[in-house]
């Protein structure tokens, strides 16, 4: 019996999950959060932005627990990254997520977001360079 998993992306625009059955995809989806909306220009988040983020935390919590998870990865992007109140916010995320939450570095985001994009292409070996953009 393999283990249903959870991975939740928690990033600047958006906060996304997939749930996995072994290799399988059975739930998969991503809710404009706009967590990074002043960042750049406050360096904080917002409490509007958080909000709105906890909210999505937990239609995720139900989903998890909809679909059987029993393993759950977490990862913060850039706007907690950058953030100067990023630590409770990541607080409330794992207490309302019920798991770790890594606040990841831009070199892991952008490997993580290849291997993520490039997943399902199913390109042959030696088909040539993939690239890949993240807005």
């Amino acid at each position: 019996m393999s283990d249903t998993v959870g991975v939740i992306d928690i990033g600047s625009n958006s906060v996304k999950l997939l749930v996995l059955d072994g290799n399988n995809v059975v739930h998969r989806d991503s809710v404009v959060t706009r967590l990074g909306t002043g960042v750049n220009a406050t360096g904080r988040l917002s409490d509007e932005s958080i909000a709105a983020t906890r909210t999505r935390f937990g239609e995720i919590r139900s989903l998890l627990d909809d679909h059987g998870v029993t393993n759950t990865w977490a990862v913060a992007t850039a706007a907690v990254r950058n953030a100067a109140n990023s630590a409770p916010f990541v607080d409330m995320a794992r207490n309302t997520l019920g798991c770790d939450v890594a606040v990841i570095d831009g070199v892991t985001e952008g490997n993580l977001s290849f291997l993520g994009a490039q997943r399902d292409l199913a390109l042959p070996p030696g088909n040539g360079p993939v690239t890949v953009i993240d807005i």
